[in-house]
């Protein structure tokens, strides 16, 4: 009589050990394109976001502004005469006399200072991860700044962008501003 051996020969070990190494393969896969869109999806939402909330509060104070006093385009020149640029700083007069609001990009952070009628100011950040602000008067013709306070409002454009994973992601918001209380 032959005794009849239990368990599992090498070649049915090394069979089933490769068949589990193909299916831990492809389920690896497919998570790790999940996982990576996910970020990718994550990165743009938060562009967005701050792109959008940025926004929303310039617009906010910008709407109550007068004029606008002074531009520092990107490069550290005055602006005068111009209809469009891109801005390093940005000071719009207030309702308040002689109050103003400031905003000043500087590494990729946008701030926000505004100067009381007293004297007093108040700095707040506004964004990060911005790029770039472009502005350009509503009337193509006029001048943002030509020192007789005509530009009615302002078109403006932030740019957004984030590294992640050896690559930029970008975002644009844009909206137009109109000066409610333009003299």
């Amino acid at each position: 009589m032959k005794s009849k051996r239990k368990g599992f020969t090498v070649l049915e070990l090394i069979l089933a050990l490769g068949i589990t190494v193909l299916v831990l393969g492809v389920v690896y896969s497919f998570f790790l394109t999940n996982t990576r869109t996910i970020n990718e999806t994550q990165i743009n939402l938060d562009l967005q976001k701050s792109g959008e909330d940025s926004l929303s509060k310039i617009s906010k104070k910008i709407m109550e502004a007068r004029s606008i006093v002074g531009i520092i385009s990107d490069n550290g020149t005055p602006v005068v005469g111009l209809t469009t640029c891109n801005i390093f700083s940005i000071t719009f007069q207030t309702l308040q006399q002689n109050g103003n609001i400031n905003y000043e990009l500087r590494n990729h952070v946008l701030t926000e200072t505004v100067v009381n009628q007293d004297g007093t100011t108040t700095r707040t950040q506004v964004g990060q991860d911005i790029q770039s602000i472009t502005v350009n008067s509503i009337d193509n013709a006029v001048p943002l700044v030509d020192g007789h306070s005509t530009c009615r409002g302002i078109n403006i454009s932030i740019s957004l962008a984030k590294n992640y994973s050896g690559r930029t992601y970008t975002y644009t918001v844009r909206t137009t501003i109109n000066f409610r209380n333009h003299s």
